[in-house]
C-alpha cells in the first residue's frame, strides 16, 4: 500500500487573524485581572467607578487688564516709590528677593484666590505707595506679567511688570537686597 506523505496543515489567513485576536484578548484580560488584583491589595486603592465626576476642564485665568511693561532700569531709578510684588514660587522668593517685596506666587492654571488679592490691596493701601511693580521669573510668558494683569483686573491701579523679571532686576541692582 502506498501511503501519502503527511503534509503539515497550514492555517488559512482568516484562521491566523482569529488566533492573533484571541491572543490579544487573552493578554488584555490577563493584564486587566492583574491590575484589578493589584489595586485591590493597595492600601489606598483607586475606585473602579468614580463617585463624583472628574474635573477634566480646568479653566485658565482669562485676564484682559492692561499693565505697563517697565524696564528694570526705570524701576530701579526710585525703588522706594513703588510697592513690589514677587510672582515667583516661595522657594525662589526665599532664595532671592528684592527689598521689601511681598510674595504672591502665580500659577498659570489656578487663578489667584480673591482673598489673596483683597489682602494684597489692603497691604498696598497701607503702604501709601502709588505704583505697584510685579516681577516674576522673566520667562515667556512671564509670571510677573500674568500676575500684574490679575492684580490690575481686581481693581488695583498703576500696576506694571518688570521686563526680564527677577533676573533683570537683580542684575540691575547688583544682587538681592
Amino acid at each position: 500500500m502506498n501511503a501519502l506523505p503527511m503534509t503539515p496543515r497550514v492555517p488559512t489567513a482568516s484562521q491566523r487573524e482569529l488566533r492573533v485576536v484571541a491572543e490579544a484578548c487573552s493578554w488584555a484580560a490577563a493584564v486587566a485581572l492583574f491590575a484589578i488584583g493589584f489595586n485591590a491589595v493597595r492600601p489606598t486603592s483607586l475606585p473602579l467607578v468614580a463617585h463624583t465626576p472628574y474635573q477634566t476642564l480646568v479653566p485658565c485665568p482669562d485676564v484682559q487688564a492692561e499693565v505697563e511693561a517697565v524696564p528694570a532700569v526705570r524701576a530701579l531709578a526710585d525703588p522706594h516709590a513703588a510697592f513690589w510684588v514677587d510672582a515667583r514660587d516661595a522657594a525662589a522668593f526665599a532664595t532671592t528677593r528684592f527689598g521689601s517685596a511681598v510674595n504672591l506666587p502665580y500659577d498659570y492654571l489656578d487663578p489667584t484666590p480673591p482673598e489673596a488679592l483683597i489682602q494684597l490691596g489692603k497691604t498696598i493701601l497701607a503702604s501709601g505707595k502709588s505704583r505697584v511693580w510685579v516681577y516674576g521669573d522673566g520667562a515667556t510668558p512671564d509670571s510677573g506679567e500674568q500676575l500684574a494683569k490679575e492684580i490690575a483686573a481686581s481693581g488695583i491701579r498703576n500696576v506694571g511688570y518688570l521686563v526680564g523679571g527677577a533676573k533683570a532686576l537683580l542684575a540691575g541692582s547688583g544682587g538681592a537686597q
